[in-house]
């Protein structure tokens, strides 16, 4: 256990633990930190029994490894949950009641940092059998939280407000935007096709819409130009972002995350069955070649600038 200073000596000896469901709501480990002191001391929980990060590592990793240095104090909790998220929150929910259970002290208080309003029921249980409640959420945190806890501190997720277009240092950066504007919640881009890959040469305008729940859900993205590709619907321009979690936007562009889809067609999937177009999808697994030359004749059609087809 970890004796905060500056804590409120009629309180002394109320213990928290502190869970962090990260990849709802990712940020710098030592913002964090300091976040959750700055509101337990004002409860006057002074001893810190735990703070356990939960990720999956196979999302989490590369931005969860630019902190290395900040994650010292944090147990890191790994949660690969096979885009199945409710992994996650039965884990944090069942620590978190672990941690109430048996927490030997006069008061306890749980530190829950996430806006998924899917935690409100357990937090409240908590509540009422005498456990302070603290929740360090971000701008578009459920309004169900609120009631549930004794206090509620902002929380910004590590993300910028032009993240879609913003510069990187990635390998792909020559694959993001060429060019975006924006109105309102919706984002027109132009993403060029990955050196290497099936689409090389070519330009595809897309058109991105943020969702009211952006970055909890994922950003519904259309792409104007036909392209041949087993995760976007060669009619409609529908994009299936079949990995979507907020703690993308921490590494990533969106223009960055659909180019990654043009240079990996199926990333992550091992089956047709799992993509937007299992016909395409099949081809792309059992005859790549074939992909290949039909991906480039479509990119020779829709794609280049003197391209004469109307985009979709």
């Amino acid at each position: 256990a970890v004796r905060e200073p500056g804590h409120n000596s009629l309180m002394a000896g109320i213990r928290y633990a502190v869970f962090w469901d990260y990849e709802n709501q990712p940020g710098h480990p030592a913002h964090a930190s300091q976040a959750v002191a700055d509101a337990v001391n004002s409860l006057g929980a002074n001893v810190c029994e735990e703070r356990r990060l939960y990720s999956d590592p196979h999302i989490s990793n590369v931005a969860l490894s630019r902190h290395a240095n900040d994650l010292t104090c944090w147990t890191q909790v790994e949660c690969p949950h096979h885009k199945k998220k409710e992994v996650v929150d039965k884990r944090i929910i069942a620590d978190m009641f672990l941690f109430a259970l048996t927490a030997r002290a006069p008061g306890t208080c749980v530190v829950l940092i996430s806006s998924d309003g899917d935690y409100a029921y357990s937090l409240g249980k908590l509540r009422e059998h005498g456990c302070r409640i603290v929740v360090l959420v971000d701008h578009q945190s459920s309004e169900q939280l609120r009631p549930v806890a004794d206090i509620v501190r902002p929380f910004t997720v590590e993300r910028l407000p032009d993240s879609a277009t913003r510069p990187s240092k990635r390998p792909h950066a020559e694959c993001a935007a060429a060019s975006a504007t924006s109105d309102g919640g919706i984002l027109t881009t132009s993403i060029q096709g990955p050196v290497g890959s099936a689409f090389t040469g070519g330009v595809f305008q897309c058109v991105v819409h943020l969702p009211e729940r952006f970055p909890e859900q994922p950003p519904m993205v259309k792409m104007r130009t036909k392209i041949y590709h087993p995760n976007i619907d060669g009619q409609t321009g529908s994009v299936l972002l079949a990995n979507w979690s907020p703690s993308v936007l921490v590494e990533k562009s969106i223009a960055q995350v659909v180019a990654e889809l043009l240079a990996n067609p199926m990333l992550g999937q091992t089956s047709p069955s799992e993509a937007l177009n299992p016909k395409t999808a099949k081809t792309f697994l059992r005859d790549p070649r074939k992909f290949k030359q039909t991906a480039a004749e479509w990119v020779r059609l829709y794609a280049t600038p003197s391209s004469s087809k109307a985009p979709c």
